[in-house]
């Protein structure tokens, strides 16, 4: 690290007592009304081990005196939605500059709100912003070097040499030991800072002053730092993509081969609602509306010729889906406690799998079970907000449990997803025709009928509605 004419002795254990007491335990007493005090505070201890030019430093500033800075140049920041930010900064370095005396001579600041605009800008908001914070580093470590090259210490020449590699050293020491320690460890993170910033000073206007080069963008470490910053963004893109993916994916698999017909249904569509006979007027609720399975069954090809069903090939290597596959054709066969055990393994396995919810939905469903139903369909939804035909089948749960308001609303989610389904009317439709709401109902039949449900007409004219 270069060094300049300049010198801090202190340690942490110095600042110890003023940053535990007075910064952390004072300042959160009073809900950060004392802070001003107790930097303040630091500022004098600060500046009673710091020599320039082999000059005593003393620091005169008083708290109440930051705090009206502070809510002065605050207000104006905000009221200006961060546009007066550096004039407010350069405020505040006026401010410890002129409280800062060499020997007995005050010190000045001779730096402008427009001079700092661009690092402002630039360093300390868009390449910060973008980086996820952590370019924050490299601005912090500009405004620095840009304050201390604008601060005349006795009013004489100031140069300013401490490096970025050896600040960023410091940041990260300091950050992770106060993170481990609690922030027991931030008077000796205080120390480096110090320590490097002062080190870094070359003051007078002796020729035999070796002063330092002006200190420009570092155009390598800034690079550096976007790039590294941008990675966590890149990663993060990457992981929605895939995710995004992976939904798209399901979603397509679900259209066509993944979620399997409950048993029974015929192959070439789905299993259509019906009023119940009379004869079933004993059950309590009699279950008016039937299973709808809005999910095309698989090719029957393999099945016509007393073969099993083709099964989805997407991932065949899953074990769950090898479970899954299973699931579907003892299902298929009638054997519906099996089924439910198998998918309940499946989903032991992979917890985020709608597709195998629903299918356990479907087979409690017909078991009756209507709670434990409900309550995969709703997860199956949780999953995937867009599964109309979990909405559809809750619907059927509620209805067959007695809840015939719950069952209207899933059917209306459900339409909401997909408008053109003409059994969503249907089920709608028979429900409201249940509990009496004729007119409704009416609606509902006649939407269906018209999107070509094949019951609805027949219902229509078998009612007379």
């Amino acid at each position: 690290m270069a060094s300049g004419n300049c010198k801090y002795t202190g340690n942490g254990g110095v600042l110890f007592s003023t940053v535990i007491i007075h910064l952390f335990i004072l300042s959160t007493v009073t809900l950060g009304l004392y802070a001003p005090w107790a930097w303040v505070r630091i500022f004098r201890v600060k500046a009673s081990h710091t020599t320039i030019q082999g000059k005593q430093v003393q620091f005169v500033g008083t708290g109440a005196q930051l705090l009206v800075l502070a809510i002065v140049q605050g207000l104006l920041t905000v009221l200006t939605l961060g546009f007066y930010g550096p004039w407010a900064i350069c405020k505040f370095f006026e401010w410890k500059a002129a409280n800062t005396l060499v020997g007995d001579t005050p010190s000045r600041f001779v730096g402008t709100g427009g001079g700092l605009f661009f690092i402002y800008l630039v360093h300390l908001l868009i390449l910060p912003i973008l980086t996820l914070g952590i370019y924050y580093v490299y601005g912090i470590y500009r405004l620095y070097a840009w304050k201390e090259e604008h601060t005349r210490y006795a009013g004489e020449k100031t140069s300013f040499g401490g490096g970025f590699m050896e600040f960023l050293k410091v940041s990260i020491i300091g950050g992770i030991l106060n993170f481990m320690t609690m922030n027991l460890f931030t008077p000796w993170s205080l120390s480096m800072l110090f320590n490097w910033q002062i080190k870094g000073l070359a003051v007078g206007d002796d020729e035999r002053v070796a002063h330092f080069p002006p200190v420009k963008t570092n155009f390598a470490a800034a690079a550096a730092m976007v790039v590294i910053g941008l990675l966590p963004i890149a990663l993060l893109g990457f992981i929605a993509k895939t995710q995004f993916d992976k939904y798209l994916a399901a979603a397509q698999m679900a259209k066509t081969v993944k979620i399997a017909p409950p048993p029974g249904a015929k192959a070439g569509g789905a299993i259509r609602p019906s009023v119940t006979s009379p004869s079933h007027a004993a059950e309590t609720p009699p279950p008016k509306v039937q299973v709808v399975k809005k999910i095309e069954p698989p090719p029957s090809k393999a099945k016509a010729e007393g073969q099993a069903p083709e099964r989805p090939t997407a991932k065949p290597s899953g074990e769950s889906d090898t479970i899954f596959n299973r699931a579907w054709f003892v299902g298929s066969q009638g054997n519906l406690r099996e089924a439910e055990n198998l998918y309940t393994q499946a989903i032991a396995i992979d917890s985020k799998d709608a597709e195998a919810y629903y299918n356990r939905g479907l087979i409690r469903l017909q078991t009756r079970q209507y709670d434990l139903s409900v309550k995969d369909f709703t997860t199956a939804l949780e999953l995937d907000p867009k599964f109309y035909e979990a909405y559809c089948n809750r619907g059927n749960a509620h209805y067959r449990a007695g809840r015939s308001d719950l069952a209207i609303s899933d059917y209306g989610m459900a339409m909401q997803l997909k408008p053109d389904d003409g059994d969503l009317f249907f089920n709608r439709g028979m429900v409201l025709l249940n509990m009496g709401r004729e007119d409704e109902a009416k609606t509902d039949l006649k939407e269906a009928a018209r999107m070509g449900q094949e019951n609805a007409a027949a219902v229509l004219k078998s009612r007379s509605l």
